[in-house]
């Protein structure tokens, strides 16, 4: 499996809530505090586990704690409070189910069944024809994939989307799942929302695909602090003895 730290870094690992956190990156203003008071955090500011941070309007921020990075989103009009202990306990009740992701992604990436890889850039309809025989599908798959290890996740949202014009049978499911999980890594909530009911109403679809693509959305939900219940109830509807149902269904007491 070739090793992309744009793919590992996504990820979130089981925290340890004794931990400090450190206030990575914002967009906007972020405030640390509760009902006492709050105070505006630089980026570096040291936040505790115990504490809710307030996020202004139309910004993000990354609050992380070793290995583990929390994604915090606030699309809406007003200030937006996020519990750090609620957010956090969310987060790592993923983690089995990310980790799953994680290895079904990885094995889509640089899977290009025995066609050369095409690694020009600005591959399109003009390079048809040229010696290897490749078709447009496998050029433009070829290119996603060059722009996935160059970590061009923009150049690869474009190119995923022009490559469902072409792709049929499995790498039009691969195309759908990997389109899904860059909007996930680019944290455009809207593009995602807006791609998950289209990937879902592909034909020939596998419903452990559909699972995938549904859990991504539900990964830009807890970073937005809404509800996941529903998305994971469907996940679990569509095979309940799946890894990923499994993995979100808690343990009998």
């Amino acid at each position: 499996m070739k090793h992309l730290p744009w793919l590992a870094c996504i990820f979130l690992t089981p925290v340890l809530f004794a931990q400090t956190l450190t206030l990575e990156y914002a967009s906007g203003d972020l405030w640390a505090g509760g009902t006492e008071g709050w105070s505006l955090q630089d980026e570096g500011a040291l936040l505790q586990p115990d504490q809710s941070v307030k996020l202004s309007p139309q910004s993000n921020a990354i609050v992380r704690a070793e290995s583990v990075r929390l994604y915090l989103s606030n699309p809406g009009s007003e200030a937006k409070v996020f519990s750090l202990r609620k957010s956090l306990a969310a987060w790592k009740q993923t983690s089995g189910a990310q980790d799953l992701l994680a290895s079904k992604l990885s094995k889509l990436v640089g899977k290009v069944g025995d066609a050369a890889v095409t690694a020009n850039a600005g591959v399109r309809a003009d390079n048809m024809g040229q010696p290897g025989g490749e078709t447009m599908s496998d050029l433009l798959w070829n290119q996603a994939q060059s722009d996935l290890e160059a970590a061009e996740n923009q150049k690869a949202v474009a190119v995923l989307t022009e490559l469902l014009d072409y792709a049929e049978g499995e790498r039009l499911v691969d195309t759908a799942v990997l389109l899904a999980q860059q909007y996930w890594v680019l944290r455009d909530w809207q593009g995602l929302d807006k791609w998950v009911p289209q990937a879902l109403a592909l034909p020939n679809f596998p419903a452990e695909q559909k699972q995938l693509v549904l859990y991504l959305q539900s990964l830009g939900f807890l970073a937005r602090d809404q509800d996941v219940g529903p998305l994971w109830d469907q996940i679990r509807t569509l095979d309940p003895g799946s890894e990923l149902a499994r993995s979100l269904t808690p343990a009998a007491n």
